[in-house]
C-alpha cells in the first residue's frame, strides 16, 4: 500500500506565529485606545445635545416673552402665561419632539413682572445635566450633582 504524503506540514509558513502575535498586539492597542476615547467622545456627544435643548428651550422662552408682550397693545397689563400648554404650537412642539426634548418635561415655573430677572422660569434635566432659563433671558447649565450640592443651605 502507498503511503499518503501531508503537505500542509511541509508547506507551513514560518513566519505565521509572529504575524499572529502582531495581529493580538495590534488588536489590543486599538482596544485600548477605543478605551481612552470614549470618555472624550461621549462627553462631546452630550454637549452637542445640550446646546441643542438649550436652543430649543430659549425659543420655548421667547415664545412666552411674545405671549406676554401681545397684551400690552390690548391695554392689558403684562402676564406670563399660567402653563406652557398656552403657549406652545404644534410647530413647536414638533421640533422639541425631533430634539428629543418632551415638552412635559419642562419645568416652568410662572412669574410676574416684579420677580427679579435672576429667578427661574424654566428648567430642564436632560441626562447629567440641567438646564436654566432666568427671567432675564439668560440661560445656564451645569451637572446635576453641582446644582443639589449649591442647593444646601449652610450651617
Amino acid at each position: 500500500m502507498r503511503e499518503e504524503y501531508d503537505f500542509t506540514e511541509s508547506v507551513r509558513n514560518p513566519c505565521a506565529k509572529h504575524l499572529r502575535k502582531r495581529n493580538t498586539v495590534l488588536l489590543i492597542g486599538a482596544c485600548l485606545l477605543a478605551l481612552a476615547l470614549y470618555p472624550v467622545v461621549r462627553d462631546k456627544w452630550d454637549r452637542h445635545r445640550l446646546t441643542v435643548q438649550m436652543r430649543c428651550l430659549k425659543e420655548v422662552y421667547i415664545a412666552l416673552v411674545d405671549a406676554n408682550t401681545k397684551t400690552e397693545p390690548m391695554g392689558q397689563k403684562h402676564a406670563w402665561p399660567r402653563t406652557l400648554s398656552e403657549v406652545l404650537d404644534e410647530t413647536t412642539i414638533a421640533k422639541l419632539k425631533q430634539n428629543g426634548i418632551d415638552w412635559r418635561q419642562i419645568q416652568y415655573h410662572p412669574i410676574s413682572d416684579d420677580t427679579p430677572e435672576s429667578s427661574v422660569v424654566m428648567s430642564l434635566e436632560s441626562g447629567r445635566h440641567i438646564i436654566k432659563i432666568t427671567r432675564g433671558g439668560a440661560v445656564f447649565f451645569g451637572r446635576k450633582k453641582h446644582e443639589k450640592a449649591s442647593v444646601k443651605p449652610r450651617p
